[in-house]
């Protein structure tokens, strides 16, 4: 067994060795046929523009480009001075960020002119990326050609959740990435329940709502996530509701977007738990009514303004219990524990009062 393994190792050796002369012996008999020559890339081009200047060299059909020896010579000539006056001269290395369009060629050949070396760089990579690779590598000089520009935009970070994420479960995280002051945003769609696990009340829950977990009614009031990220000073935070007002649902997510740092938007979202008697199919009615009951509250805060917060919708015109009581998850109560609804739905009402007479403070007061 021994002596076979050698013999096939052995044939193996051969037969790579046999391989690499031959190898060499194409590539020697190829040298001779084809001998090196004493011109640069830079200065063919130019004899070819002396010899033939009318003729094509560049033909781009996807543009309807045709430049002849003379004219590309002209234009790889223009860019090398425009190089040597930025600095780069033989030996820089010079990054070309492009695909296959005309000007890759036109800054290869400048490059070959002045002597310095060209360095292709991933097209897909991102604008930090880029500028990671200018900074930590030997790259003075990139390259970006016109065709590219629109490529190099800010790159958007969204993070999508729930409430049961947001408020309870995931929060830590959620208040991590917040805190980190990162420019990313977090849209956070509040259905005040565990809507994909089966109903259950979460810290988003408010009081008097009946779920899964608190059948008798939630005892304590919602979580303000709002005004914990608020409190930070430096995060841009809105609630919004589509419903009520869709420009500012849309002023809200632009200046999310354009705030450099970290964002958050909490949305409310009627949900299939909170059997509202007007369907799903009127799920932006149904928030338009919350809103003007005083149940949800639209507002923005911006750290970019000179006043920061904007409290976007009225005083209340509905009444807070109508509205309550449109959805089961509030009216089942009443016919289970009438006396703890009653009193549940009473201090509801005055928190969500209290919240707004606060809003219209921090609107004022600042």
């Amino acid at each position: 067994m021994v002596k076979r393994i050698k013999k096939i190792r052995d044939n193996a050796s051969r037969r790579v060795s046999d391989i690499l002369a031959d190898i060499q012996s194409r590539l020697k008999r190829k040298n001779r046929e084809l001998p090196l020559s004493d011109r640069t890339i830079g200065q063919w081009l130019e004899k070819w523009a002396e010899e033939c200047p009318d003729k094509e060299a560049l033909v781009y059909s996807d543009r309807d480009l045709r430049f002849t020896y003379a004219q590309l010579n002209h234009r790889v000539d223009t860019l090398a001075k425009g190089f040597i006056g930025i600095g780069v001269t033989r030996g820089t290395h010079v990054g070309i960020w492009a695909t296959n369009v005309p000007d890759w060629l036109t800054v290869m050949y400048a490059c070959a002119k002045i002597g310095a070396v060209c360095v292709t760089v991933n097209t897909n990579y991102q604008q930090n990326e880029l500028e990671y690779l200018c900074k930590n590598a030997d790259l003075p000089a990139l390259a970006e050609i016109k065709d590219m520009t629109d490529m190099l935009v800010k790159p958007s970070q969204w993070i999508f959740g729930g409430d049961g994420w947001a408020y309870d479960i995931g929060y830590g995280g959620l208040d991590h990435v917040l805190a980190a002051n990162r420019n990313v945003n977090i849209f956070v769609l509040d259905t005040e329940v565990y809507s994909n696990t089966g109903g259950q009340a979460s810290k988003a829950t408010p009081i008097g709502a009946v779920a899964e977990f608190a059948a008798a009614g939630k005892a304590v009031k919602k979580k303000d996530l709002a005004a914990i990220a608020m409190s930070y000073g430096y995060i841009y935070v809105a609630q919004i509701g589509m419903g009520a007002n869709y420009q500012q649902t849309l002023n809200a997510i632009m200046e999310a977007e354009a705030y450099d740092g970290p964002s958050l938007i909490i949305a409310y979202a009627p949900c299939i738990n909170h059997h509202a008697k007007a369907g799903m199919g009127k799920s932006q009615e149904t928030i338009k009514r919350a809103v003007q009951a005083g149940y949800w509250h639209l507002f923005r805060f911006n750290p970019d303004k000179e006043q920061p917060f904007t409290l976007d919708s009225k005083a209340p015109t509905d009444k807070y219990n109508d509205y309550i009581m449109s959805e089961s998850r509030y009216s089942s109560l009443v016919k289970s524990f009438p006396e703890r609804a009653k009193e549940l739905f009473a201090a509801a009402e005055e928190f969500a009062a209290e919240k707004y007479e606060d809003l219209a403070k921090k609107a004022q007061n600042q």
